[in-house]
């Protein structure tokens, strides 16, 4: 459950778009990435459920706080975003390329 609607189409919706143009210009795409791979190493599906932010939800004001004090830390917790190399994405879809999107994914 979350309130992101970005966080939800990104994992939905959006995956494929971003897996066919190899990741190029997607904000937040280590993060993203990282979550697939973990998702896809699940022997269960993964449902998402969107609730509306600031409302009341208890589970949603939890994880505000927390957000806060994540926020409020004086070092950064280090996070293992790295994906096998066989799992990570890193070629375009022939049917997805552009010569803006072959730029662009040169340039990564």
């Amino acid at each position: 459950m979350t309130n992101s609607q970005y966080a939800i189409k990104a994992l939905t919706s959006t995956l494929e778009d971003y897996e066919d143009t190899a990741w190029t210009n997607v904000p937040n795409s280590k993060w993203i990435t990282a979550t697939v791979h973990l998702m896809r190493s699940r022997p269960a599906p993964t449902c998402f459920k969107w609730t509306r932010g600031h409302n009341g939800d208890r589970g949603n004001k939890a994880a505000d706080e927390l957000a806060a004090a994540g926020i409020a830390k004086p070092t950064v917790d280090d996070i293992d975003l790295e994906i096998p190399p066989l799992s990570e994405p890193s070629s375009l879809k022939l049917s997805s390329i552009t010569q803006a999107s072959t730029y662009r994914f040169i340039r990564s």
